[in-house]
């Protein structure tokens, strides 16, 4: 399998006290293509989605999804975001756009004259400017070994899914 971004190191997330503090990338199904992004800072939780956003939720509600669920995810630690910035932005969308992505609005948050199509992309980015500080990880398959590769064609088709399921 081609891998877009392969971490040097993931700790396992032993408590979510640590999501409260700092900023984070969440990334949701972080073994499947194409995976889901959100961001989190001073303790709230934003994503845009096929159908609608998370707009400052509490980070212990969307980690409480994930334990329940058990969804693979990482969460990136990034330097540390400024509350309204990131409520600035993110209250520009009601969802995804047409033509868009779920990374959309981080890409504006993290870095707006750069425009990455994946996941991966944005995360080698940081790696390479020295801003990625730490990698953590949860209900991960024990032969994990990175975010897969992906294009805009299998976005598209997951968006296009999400928005056609019934009762959604």
């Amino acid at each position: 399998m081609n891998y877009s971004f392969r971490p040097q190191n993931i700790e396992e997330l032993k408590s979510q006290e640590l999501l409260k503090k700092g900023s984070f990338l969440w990334i949701f199904h972080a073994d499947k293509i194409p995976p889901h992004i959100g961001i989190s800072t001073e303790n709230q939780f934003y994503s845009i989605k096929s159908r609608g956003r998370d707009f400052g939720i509490a980070t212990s509600y969307v980690f409480a999804l994930i334990e329940r669920k058990k969804v693979g995810s990482l969460f990136v630690q990034i330097k540390d975001l400024k509350l309204k910035e990131v409520e600035d932005i993110f209250q520009k969308y009601s969802s995804i756009p047409e033509g868009s992505s779920c990374l959309a609005p981080i890409n504006k948050v993290i870095d707006p004259n750069n425009n990455f199509s994946s996941v991966g992309e944005l995360l080698n980015s940081l790696t390479e400017k020295k801003e990625l500080l730490k990698v953590y990880g949860i209900h991960l398959p024990e032969d994990y070994e990175g975010i897969p590769a992906y294009g805009r064609r299998e976005i598209e088709e997951r968006i296009k899914f999400l928005r056609n399921v019934k009762g959604r």
